[in-house]
């Protein structure tokens, strides 16, 4: 007589899993079909990272996420309880909590790491706050701004009538127009006034050459009125260096100069 053999449902589920059946997720035929990377990728997972097929499903979906594309070829894990894991040639770091992904890293080949789970965050008006707290830097002036810039502090911008600096040699044009009626002896001493207070603006910021001319209106016998340089003046480098303006009186600015010419106007100025 034959004994039958009864196999209950409990018994049956137990001889199941024995062979195996739970070493697959359900997402499995999905997944395999959506990535063709997918089964090896998960094999190693499981295999490396002691989890549930269903928490390897989503440990690969989150390094979906982060951007890989291929293989996961070697799995190691570290003294950290981290997990080294290669993909191709790139290193990336997971950390795990109870099974789940806390944290992914691209360990970049050029030393500069980058998080890629979870996303970093801004902090509220992050941006905002940066620009309002840092500075941008103030552009350091030109040579040529620095020396127009002495010269209106100097006489004044709208008396400034040419100015041009050649930086090849440190030589600069002056060109501006006296203020007074050369019916008085003050009108020339304001010229060289103006001179002087342009060369003791220049002296402590800049190192240059200059040639001054400076402008008046004259009338002719003839009732013509006509702006005309009434003085050229040079004064070299070396020179405007050595004066020592708190103790020059500035009337004393023509014989100071390297060159001096003043037109015959001002020698008959009374």
């Amino acid at each position: 007589m034959r004994k039958k053999i009864i196999i209950f449902p409990i018994a049956l589920s137990l001889f199941l899993t024995s062979c195996g059946s739970d070493t697959i997720s359900k997402r499995y035929d999905e997944l395999s079909q959506k990535y063709e990377y997918y089964p090896e990728s998960i094999k190693n997972i499981k295999k490396n990272m002691n989890v549930t097929p269903e928490q390897a499903d989503e440990i690969f979906l989150t390094l979906i996420d982060c951007g890989i594309s291929d293989t996961i070829t070697k799995i190691m894990k570290n003294s950290d309880n981290t997990f080294s894991v290669w993909i191709s040639l790139n290193e990336y770091t997971v950390s795990l909590e109870d099974g789940v992904t806390s944290k992914v890293i691209d360990n970049n080949f050029l030393g500069e790491d980058e998080q890629l789970y979870p996303v970093p965050q801004k902090t509220e008006n992050e941006d905002d706050i940066k620009t309002e707290t840092t500075p941008k830097p103030t552009p350091k002036p030109s040579k040529e701004d620095t020396i127009r810039l002495a010269i209106e502090d100097a006489i004044g911008a709208d008396n400034l009538d040419t100015f041009n600096y050649v930086p090849d040699n440190n030589f600069s044009l002056i060109k501006f127009k006296g203020t007074e009626n050369l019916t008085n002896k003050m009108t020339i001493k304001g010229m060289y006034l103006d001179m002087f207070n342009i060369l003791k603006s220049i002296q402590p910021v800049i190192n240059t050459s200059v040639d001054f001319n400076v402008v008046y209106p004259l009338i002719d016998e003839y009732g013509n009125k006509e702006d005309v340089i009434v003085i050229k003046a040079t004064y070299k480098k070396k020179t405007i260096k050595k004066i020592i303006f708190d103790n020059v009186l500035w009337e004393n600015t023509p014989n100071l100069a390297d060159e001096w010419w003043n037109h015959a106007a001002l020698n008959l100025t009374d």
